[in-house]
């Protein structure tokens, strides 16, 4: 693989990784509060995450990273998982699919993107 091509993907990818990031803090997070309206609850840790990281640009990422972190560990089988989810949120509540996607859609972009890039480094050569 050429330099230059590999310098394009890694542009690319830290644009698709910005352009998420920047959906992520704009257009999706209405979205994101519907979910933890959901599943709060009383002694669910999700409503003490909206209290401590607030409403910033630094506390929208994390308040996501957790909705995504409980949306993957609800359905994995496992006892350990489910108790977490559960400690983080209502593990049953109840989502239309639209909600998940606007969840796991933006993140995955940004992680994807951010992959993309450091692998695209890893080929250009040396200045």
């Amino acid at each position: 693989m050429s330099s230059e091509l590999a310098m394009f993907i890694g542009i690319g990818g830290f644009g698709i990784s910005s352009l998420s990031i920047l959906v992520l803090l704009t257009i999706s997070f209405p979205k994101l509060r519907q979910i933890e309206d959901l599943i709060a609850g009383p002694e669910r840790s999700i409503m003490t995450i909206r209290a401590v990281w607030g409403e910033g640009p630094y506390g929208r990422l994390n308040r996501s990273c957790h909705i995504v972190l409980f949306l993957l560990l609800r359905h994995i089988p496992l006892r350990h998982f489910q108790r977490t989810a559960a400690n983080i949120g209502n593990p049953d509540a109840k989502m239309p699919v639209s909600l998940h996607l606007w969840a796991i859609v933006p993140p995955t972009g940004m992680f994807i993107g951010f992959i993309t890039a450091c692998i695209a480094n890893q080929f250009l050569n040396p200045a």
